[in-house]
């Protein structure tokens, strides 16, 4: 199958500066932490806790009041961002006859809409409310982001919500079998002396007859897994 150059064309964010893109990337490059001290109003006692935000975000500023209410804030600033990227890449935001029916969204999270979640419990269990929102399940979520951007720009080729943290690295594991090459260690600039020995892949990927490989998992609580996989042919 042949390979085809993918290039980027539109970035978008959510600062937790409060500005665009370049006073983010500016502000990277000087150092400068977005890290706070954050106190929350849990019962029965406050969190005093470091904290990265976008406080100056509004949602309902940005995406008007119906849309914002029909979701979490993790899909809320997910949304905006992508207007942000479908903006600066030149798209149209209402369809027009470009293809985007063939178009997709690809979108991953690691904890969804916690928020809505946490909203809940502290409502049944601290206020003593008997009745859930009927959009608690929609707002909760994981999948909410794709979903609502594939609505929102008229995608209509596959959305998927990869909801993953250590589960990550099983994907890239198949897409490696999968390509039959080794992807580069991110940043690795400069390796220890101490693994002078060891066969480091840098830069590019290198290209192998990968047949098995082991995927190790470690997660929260200090469990691990571990899993193993072999390209299967047909």
């Amino acid at each position: 199958m042949a390979r085809s150059r993918v290039a980027i064309t539109g970035l978008g964010l959510v600062s937790p500066y409060g500005a665009g893109l370049e006073d983010f990337f500016s502000r990277l490059l000087e150092g400068q932490s977005a890290v706070e001290l954050l106190v929350t109003a849990d019962k029965p006692r406050p969190l005093s806790i470091p904290f990265v935000r976008c406080a100056g975000f509004d949602p309902v500023a940005e995406l008007g009041k119906p849309l914002a209410g029909m979701m979490d804030r993790f899909a809320q600033l997910a949304v905006t961002a992508t207007f942000a990227a479908w903006d600066d890449a030149g798209f149209a935001r209402t369809a027009v006859d470009d293809g985007r029916e063939r178009w997709g969204v690809c979108w991953g999270t690691a904890l969804g809409g916690t928020l809505s979640y946490e909203k809940v419990y502290r409502e049944l269990w601290q206020e003593g409310r008997e009745r859930l929102s009927p959009l608690t399940v929609v707002l909760g979520m994981n999948n909410a982001a794709n979903s609502h951007v594939s609505i929102q720009l008229g995608l209509g080729g596959a959305s998927m919500s990869y909801t993953v943290a250590c589960a990550s690295s099983a994907i890239a594991t198949v897409i490696a079998l999968r390509e039959r090459a080794i992807p580069p260690t991110a940043n690795l600039d400069r390796i220890d002396p101490e693994c002078a020995g060891l066969d480091h892949v840098t830069v590019a990927r290198r290209g192998v007859p990968l047949r098995v490989a082991l995927s190790n998992s470690f997660a929260f609580g200090g469990s691990n897994a571990v899993l193993a996989f072999r390209s299967v042919t047909h």
